[in-house]
C-alpha cells in the first residue's frame, strides 16, 4: 500500500494500473519512484500490458545485407514473429537501399543513409537522414558529414523533453576511420557532432586510433559505450575486454580498463556484451551454460570501478523462472529481469535462426506507436 500526506491510500492494483497508462518516455521515472514501484514495472505481465495499452512497441530490429540489398525485421519482445517495417514511416527510395546506422533506443529514431544504386544517376554519396518510427513519424534530411572515411563508431544522444515533429532536440556523434592506402594512416581517429539545432556537422576533437567491436554505441545520461577490439588494438590487452567511453558535453574520450577476470581465459571478444541497467553500464560474458555480469561504478572524483554481480544459469534466464520472494522487492530478480530482455536475442538465437544471417546488425528500439 503506498500512503499520502492527505490520507489518500493506494493499492499496488491501483500503482498498476496507472503505470500501465505511463507515456513511454516517462516510464524510467515512474520505475526509479520507489523498489515497490521498480518491482511492479519488472513483473513478466507490465511490459505486454503497458504496450498494449499505450500503443508502444519495443524490440529489436534486425537489419542483414544480402543479395546487395539491405532487409529489415522488426521483431517485438513480446512475439517471436517478425515483420517489415513499415514503409510509410521511411525516407523516400526503395527500402532495400537504406541503412541503418544506428537507433536512440528510447525516441524511436533512426540515424540511417539512402546506399544509391548501381544504375542511378544522382550522386554517388549517399544521403543521410533522421527518421522517427511512431505515432508521428518524420524523415529529416541532414547534410553528409563532412569526412568520407568509413564510420566505425556512431550514437545518438537524445534531449529530456519529448520529441515530436515540430521539436529535434538530439546529437549525433560519429567516428571515423582514415582509410588505408599508399599514404601513411595518422595514428588518430576523427571525430565530428552534428547539433540538431546547428543541422550541420562540426569537427570534434581528434581521438586514438581505435577499433570499435560494433559500430553502434549504447547511450547513458551524457556518454557512449563501445567495446574494443582488443586483437586490433596496439593499446589493450586482448585477453580482457576494454570500453572506450565518450563524453558528449566534454567531447572526450577514454579508455575504460574492463574487470578483472581469471576464470576466462579465451580472447573472444565477442562473447562480451554491454547493457544498460538503471542507467549503469553493465558487462556481460556469455558462454555455453552461464552468463557472467559486472556492474560499473563512478566515484566522485571520476574512477570507474567494475563490480561482480554474479553468475547465472543461460538455462534459467531463457526459461524466465526467475520470481520475487514473499512478494519482497529483490535487485537480484530485477537485474536478471533487465537480462532476459537485453540479451532476448542471444537467448533465442535457435528461434531466431530465420532472421539471422551473416553481417546482421541487432538494434534495440522502443517507440510511441505500434505495427
Amino acid at each position: 500500500m503506498e500512503s499520502q500526506e492527505d490520507g489518500c491510500v493506494l493499492s499496488e492494483d491501483n500503482i498498476y494500473e496507472i503505470m500501465i497508462r505511463v507515456a513511454l518516455l516517462s516510464l524510467p521515472s515512474c520505475l526509479s519512484v520507489c523498489r515497490s514501484w521498480r518491482r511492479i514495472g519488472y513483473l513478466p505481465c507490465f511490459g505486454e500490458e503497458h504496450s498494449r495499452r499505450t500503443t508502444t512497441a519495443s524490440g529489436f530490429i534486425l537489419q542483414y545485407f544480402y543479395c546487395d540489398e539491405y532487409h529489415h525485421t522488426f521483431i517485438s519482445m513480446h512475439s517471436l514473429y517478425g515483420h517489415p517495417l513499415p514503409s510509410s514511416s521511411l525516407p523516400p527510395g526503395r527500402a532495400q537501399t537504406l541503412n541503418i546506422e544506428t537507433v536512440a533506443s528510447t525516441h524511436g529514431l533512426l540515424f540511417c543513409n539512402i546506399i544509391p544504386e548501381y544504375n542511378s544517376k544522382n550522386n554517388i554519396n549517399p544521403r543521410y537522414y533522421i527518421t522517427r518510427l511512431g505515432t508521428t513519424p518524420y524523415n529529416l534530411p541532414i547534410p553528409n558529414p563532412n569526412t568520407s572515411f568509413d564510420t566505425c563508431g556512431i550514437a545518438i544522444f537524445c534531449g529530456v523533453h519529448n520529441i515530436n515533429e515540430t521539436t529535434y532536440d538530439f546529437k549525433i556523434v560519429r567516428i571515423s576511420m582514415p582509410k588505408w592506402g599508399p599514404i601513411p594512416v595518422p595514428n588518430l581517429n576523427y571525430c565530428e557532432i552534428l547539433d540538431s539545432k546547428a543541422r550541420k556537422w562540426r569537427r570534434s576533437n581528434d581521438l586514438p586510433y581505435l577499433w570499435l567491436r560494433d559500430k553502434t554505441g549504447i547511450v547513458i545520461k551524457q556518454k557512449a559505450y563501445w567495446i574494443m577490439d582488443g586483437i586490433q588494438n596496439p593499446r589493450v590487452d586482448f585477453s580482457s575486454c576494454s570500453v572506450f567511453a565518450f563524453d558528449v558535453k566534454e567531447e572526450k574520450g577514454r579508455i575504460l580498463k574492463g574487470p578483472e577476470v581469471k576464470f576466462i581465459t579465451s580472447n573472444q571478444v565477442y562473447e562480451w556484451r554491454m547493457i544498460p541497467y538503471q542507467e549503469r553500464l553493465c558487462l556481460v560474458y556469455m558462454s555455453n551454460e552461464n552468463i557472467n555480469v559486472w556492474m560499473m561504478f563512478t566515484s566522485d572524483d571520476n574512477i570507474h570501478q567494475w563490480e561482480w554481480k554474479g553468475s547465472y544459469s543461460t538455462h534459467y534466464i531463457k526459461n524466465y523462472k526467475f520470481t520475487f520472494e514473499d512478494d519482497t522487492p529483490n535487485q537480484k530478480v530485477v537485474l536478471l529481469e533487465t537480462l532476459h530482455r537485453e540479451l532476448w536475442y542471444d537467448l533465442h538465437k535457435r528461434d531466431l535462426v530465420g532472421y539471422i544471417y551473416p553481417r546482421t546488425s541487432i538494434l534495440r528500439i522502443s517507440m510511441d506507436g505500434n505495427f
